[in-house]
C-alpha cells in the first residue's frame, strides 16, 4: 500500500506507541518499589516524631536518591515511564500523586529554576513570577514543595534528563545543583530518581554528603560485543521492534535486518549496542520510505538514515562504514547464530 500524508501520520503515531521494555525493567521496578517503601516508612516516622516534640526542635530523618545512568537513547526515559505508571496506578485516590515525573529542560541552572520546574510539574499555581520575585528564599520554596508533596502523598520525584542541568558547566553549576538536591532529600521533602547520561555522576561527585545519600544505583549500559548475553538481548530487541512494526501497521511487510551474520554485525555496530539508537535510525528509515511513497523498508532506507545519524553524532563502538562490520563483531554473531 502506498502511504499518503495522512496515512503516514498514522503510521508514525503507531511507531511512537511501540515500547519494547528494557531487559532490566524488572530490576529497575524492584529498586524503585523498595525506595518508595523505605521513603514512606521514614515519612511516617518523621510525622510521628514531629508531632511529639516542640515546634522548631525536630530534625527529620533524611531521604535518598536513586541514580539511573546510561547513554543517550538507552531507553531510560521510556522504561522509567513504564515503571512509574505501573507503580502509581494501584489504589490511587483522586488527587493523589505518589510519583511525580519531571523532564528537566536545559535552562535549569539554579536552585530557583529547579524548584520552579518541580512546582510546575505538580500543576500548582506557580507562574513565572516565582523566578523574578524579590521575596524568594530556598527554604520557603522547599516548604511549598513539602506542603504539595504531603497534600498529593508524593514520596518520589523522578528528574529525567538530569544531565541537562550541566550543559556547558565547568563545575560551578554542578556544585549548586547538588546542594539543592541534597537539601530536598535531607529535609525529607521526597526521595528522588536522577536519570541521565554519565554527566549525572558529576552531580554526585560535586558534594560528598549528597553522594552519600544515593541508594540502589543502576546503569543501562550499551551491549558489549564481549558479552554474548547482552548481544543476544540487543538482537531480541531489534527483532521484537520490527515484528511489532508489522503487527501495529507501521510497515506493510516484514523487514529483517538480522537475516545473516554480517547483517547482525552491521546492525549492532550501527547502534553501538544501544537499543534506542537503532530505534532512532529506524525512524529515519521510515522517513526515507514514506517520502519515497512506500509502506515498506529496504536496506537503502536504513543506510541513508545511518549516514544522517552519523553526521551529527559519535557513538562509542559504532562503525563509520555501513555494512562493513569488524571481524570480531562478525565472529561473535557467528558464534551466537551457531553457524
Amino acid at each position: 500500500m502506498k502511504p499518503d500524508i495522512l496515512d503516514s501520520v498514522d503510521r508514525y503515531a503507531a511507531f511512537r506507541s511501540i515500547v519494547v521494555p528494557h531487559k532490566e525493567i524488572a530490576q529497575l521496578k524492584a529498586r524503585i518499589q523498595l525506595l518508595m517503601a523505605e521513603t514512606q516508612n521514614v515519612l511516617e516516622q518523621n510525622a510521628a516524631q514531629a508531632a511529639s516534640v516542640p515546634a522548631g526542635s525536630f530534625k527529620p530523618i533524611e531521604l535518598w536518591y536513586l541514580p539511573l545512568v546510561g547513554p543517550t537513547c538507552s531507553t531510560k526515559s521510556s522504561t522509567l515511564r513504564l515503571v512509574t505508571k505501573e507503580l502509581a496506578a494501584p489504589g490511587i485516590a483522586r488527587g493523589e500523586q505518589p510519583i511525580l515525573f519531571v523532564t528537566l529542560r536545559s535552562t535549569v541552572r539554579t536552585t530557583k529554576q529547579l524548584q520552579f520546574e518541580i512546582l510546575q510539574a505538580f500543576d500548582s499555581d506557580t507562574d513565572e513570577k516565582f523566578l523574578t520575585g524579590r521575596d524568594y528564599s530556598e527554604g520557603h520554596a522547599n516548604l511549598s514543595l513539602l506542603e504539595l508533596a504531603r497534600q498529593r502523598k508524593t514520596v518520589l520525584v523522578v528528574l529525567d534528563e538530569a544531565n541537562n542541568m550541566l550543559k556547558g558547566d565547568t563545575g560551578k553549576v554542578a556544585a549548586e545543583m547538588a546542594k539543592a538536591l541534597k537539601s530536598m532529600v535531607n529535609d525529607a521533602v521526597f526521595s528522588l530518581v536522577l536519570a541521565g547520561t554519565q554527566r549525572v555522576r558529576e552531580l554526585m561527585q560535586a558534594d560528598a554528603e549528597f553522594d552519600g545519600r544515593k541508594r540502589y544505583p543502576m546503569e543501562f549500559e550499551p551491549a558489549s560485543i564481549n558479552d554474548h548475553g547482552a548481544v543476544i538481548e540487543f538482537c531480541a530487541y531489534v527483532q521484537t521492534l520490527l515484528q511489532r512494526m508489522v503487527s501495529e501497521g507501521v510497515i506493510d511487510r516484514p523487514f529483517n535486518p538480522l537475516a545473516t551474520v554480517d547483517d547482525m554485525a552491521t546492525v549492532f555496530e550501527m547502534a553501538g549496542g544501544v537499543n534506542g539508537a537503532f530505534s532512532k535510525q529506524l525512524l529515519g528509515a521510515l522517513d526515507n520510505a514514506f517520502l519515497d511513497g512506500r509502506g515498506f523498508l529496504t536496506w537503502g532506507d536504513l543506510e541513508l538514515a545511518y549516514i544522517q545519524w552519523k553526521r551529527d553524532r559519535t557513538l562509542p563502538g559504532a562503525n563509520a562504514k555501513f555494512r562493513s562490520p569488524a571481524k570480531q563483531t562478525v565472529e561473535t554473531m557467528r558464534q551466537i547464530a551457531g553457524v
